[in-house]
């Protein structure tokens, strides 16, 4: 099984392809090599540097989410949701955004709340502490 199945012959990942904020449809008979049609998207879709930065970010989430998915049909033993999976990589892609516009404005990142430090203190005799971790 080589990429090109992976990402584009599951009947689910049309709905996914063509949901994304991209809204690509999928012709199995372009598709023979995954670089190729990669390019084919980009020269369609005639993007400024800006736009071809977003749609990378969108098709790489939207490949991830696929293969994750993908795993998890067969861990699960259940095909997957292609609105699951929509909301998914939507909800990653606007985290990315957000993490990547705060970083350009050099926003600080929230400081951990200080937590109070503490010091183990032996019980008094005859009492015993036995500590168990039960993973």
């Amino acid at each position: 099984m080589n990429l090109s199945s992976i990402f584009f012959s599951f009947p689910w990942v049309n709905p996914v392809w063509f949901g994304g904020v991209l809204s690509i449809r999928i012709c199995k008979s372009e598709i023979t090599k995954m670089c190729e049609w990669l390019l084919k998207v980009v020269v369609r879709a005639s993007l400024n540097k800006a736009d071809l930065a977003c749609a990378a970010t969108s098709i790489a989430f939207t490949c991830w989410f696929i293969w994750k998915f993908c795993y998890k049909a067969v861990i699960e033993g259940r095909p997957p949701s292609p609105l699951a999976a929509i909301s998914a990589i939507s909800t990653v892609e606007l985290e990315f955004v957000d993490a990547v516009t705060a970083a350009r404005l050099n926003c600080p990142l929230p400081t951990p709340v200080e937590t109070a430090s503490y010091t183990w203190i032996p019980p008094v005799l005859p009492r015993v502490k036995i500590n168990l971790d039960a993973a």
